[in-house]
């Protein structure tokens, strides 16, 4: 069966706090681990804001230790900056820390989920499972999820161009100093 992973993806932050919907499936990763059925968690997001400030990773390990999760037991990948580089980068953390047989279990909302499911399927050729945490989107969120996972089945890997012109911008940003 393998060692059971939960995988947390970043969804934001707001300077060194934790977005609602990054604590969200913190939170819900948390409570899932709490119940003996996983072994690790894998939090996995990059410098999203400016690179003065930590990985997104980084405050989610944070995040996760302060509510009682062992350090020991957190691996965190902190060069994503989408969801295909969340999975790539995720898989490459796994294969580097030495562990090759592995359940994975994603922790995110519905929508969301559906694109890590197309990205491991379609992209890796691995099955996931998701749990879901649930939390409120607004209207044009919600739109953007579902253009999203359409986008994810064309391009399952992430290495067409608008993936790659959408790396490029979060780049980018990310120098951007006020």
């Amino acid at each position: 069966m393998g060692r059971q992973v939960l995988l947390v993806p970043s969804s934001g932050m707001n300077g060194l706090e934790l977005e609602a919907d990054t604590k969200a499936r913190c939170d819900r990763a948390f409570e899932l681990w709490r119940s003996g059925r996983y072994d690790l968690i894998l939090v996995t997001g990059g410098v999203t804001q400016s690179l003065e400030l930590p990985p997104d990773s980084t405050i989610m390990k944070s995040y996760l230790v302060s509510i009682g999760a062992p350090s020991s037991l957190i691996i965190e990948e902190n060069r994503a900056l989408d969801t295909f580089q969340n999975v790539a980068f995720s898989l490459e953390k796994l294969d580097k820390e030495g562990i090759k047989d592995f359940q994975i279990t994603v922790v995110t909302q519905w929508q969301h989920g559906i694109r890590f499911l197309i990205t491991f399927w379609l992209g890796h050729r691995i099955h996931i499972r998701i749990k879901f945490a649930r939390y409120p989107m607004s209207a044009i969120y919600w739109c953007c999820e579902c253009l999203y996972i359409i986008y994810h089945l064309y391009d399952p890997r992430g290495d067409r161009f608008l993936a790659r012109l959408n790396r490029r911008n979060r780049e980018l940003n990310t120098r951007i100093v006020d």
